[in-house]
């Protein structure tokens, strides 16, 4: 598990122990601000319109660590087709709320976050997710859970938030031919 950053030694001994739902509630009680996840696609952007909780802009409107994270790690990611998607909170709680729903026996695919992930793999998008914390933005391949499969993808991600929260996948879907 990722050292964590706070203020005192016994905090981190109860996030090492506390389940994924909790840390947020941990952080806020110790004074930390709980970073966020973050949703980038790359390729055809799919119709999201009909979700008001979220928003889809290109990328080169997201904060510049955000951009400059994609540019370093993933050249592949162009401009013109690369976009984030974030809730209209701009921390992507859609991941904790995904998670706690599937815990609670929802389907993936009935959550906003699963219709979002499902959307996006139908038009054939690149999708990389990842929690703020986790990673160290030069290398996100340390981290990085790679799968052309949506059955892997949406695994990895479940896995990864029911084990310690911190998510870091990309999917690529496979290449016809």
């Amino acid at each position: 598990m990722n050292k964590l950053k706070t203020p005192n030694k016994s905090i981190d001994r109860i996030l090492l122990a506390a389940s994924p739902l909790l840390k947020p509630l941990i952080f806020m009680l110790a004074g930390e601000k709980n970073m966020s996840y973050f949703m980038v696609i790359n390729g055809n952007k799919p119709n999201l319109n009909d979700i008001a909780a979220i928003k889809v802009f290109p990328l080169h409107e997201d904060q510049e660590y955000i951009v400059e994270t994609i540019h370093r790690n993933f050249p592949e990611f162009d401009d013109k087709n690369t976009y984030s998607i974030s809730d209209q909170s701009d921390t992507m709680d859609l991941i904790p709320d995904m998670q706690e729903q599937v815990n609670l026996g929802e389907n993936f695919n009935s959550t906003l976050f699963g219709q979002i992930i499902i959307r996006c793999m139908n038009v054939g998008c690149k999708i990389f997710v990842w929690w703020s914390d986790t990673v160290d933005y030069g290398n996100i391949n340390k981290y990085l859970e790679r799968t052309s499969k949506q059955e892997d993808m949406i695994k990895c991600i479940l896995r990864q938030q029911n084990k310690d929260g911190n998510v870091c996948a990309l999917y690529e879907p496979q290449k016809n031919g």
